[in-house]
């Protein structure tokens, strides 16, 4: 009895071993002196499930890894899925946001998991997607909130036919993605 447990332990944990080690992707990181570097991205562990705040970067699989924070890099693309660092508005530190739409204004998606969140995201969901939008000028508006078509209204004001379609209730929340590719086509 004992020896059949001691080996299902054992197959276990090789096979978690090997579940966190898997995970890397084809794709480049951004150096903040704007240097592209090509190789293996890790920005999520697989079993358990959960995003990483920080990822883990090989120029080859035989490379050593290195571990990169939102603060040393200014993006990477693993996958086909690009994300940039970002600063959240009231945050003192950056984080890795996924770019959902490129343009003037760009919208981003942040997603956590409970295990290894940051401290603000402690108490709220298991996961956790937050959109945000960011102009050229660096200036960044958070999606979630109150008085929603005020905020976003007053954000978008530099594109007064957009602002007052916002303002009038034609855009909801739900249609952000449709507001962010109208204000990137009008000039």
């Amino acid at each position: 009895m004992k020896c059949p447990l001691i080996a299902l332990i054992l197959v276990c944990t090789l096979s978690f071993s090997f579940a966190q080690e898997m995970g890397y992707l084809p794709g480049y990181v951004v150096t903040t002196k704007r240097d592209t570097i090509h190789g293996l991205v890790k920005y999520a562990n697989f079993a358990p499930y959960r995003v990483l705040p920080n990822i883990k970067f090989k120029e080859t699989e035989e490379s050593k890894k290195k571990t990169y924070s939102p603060d040393e890099i200014l993006g990477y693309e693993a996958n086909g899925k690009i994300f940039h660092s970002v600063r959240a508005p009231g945050r003192t530190e950056n984080y890795f946001m996924e770019l959902v739409v490129d343009g003037r204004l760009r919208l981003y998606r942040y997603t956590e998991t409970k295990l290894g969140a940051p401290d603000y995201m402690k108490g709220e969901t298991a996961d956790e997607s937050m959109l945000f939008l960011k102009k050229r000028s660096g200036e960044v508006f958070e999606v979630r909130g109150s008085k929603f078509n005020e905020r976003l209204s007053t954000y978008l004001a530099d594109k007064a036919d957009l602002s007052e379609k916002i303002k009038r209730g034609d855009y909801k929340r739900r249609d952000i993605e449709e507001v962010v590719k109208e204000y990137n086509i009008t000039l």
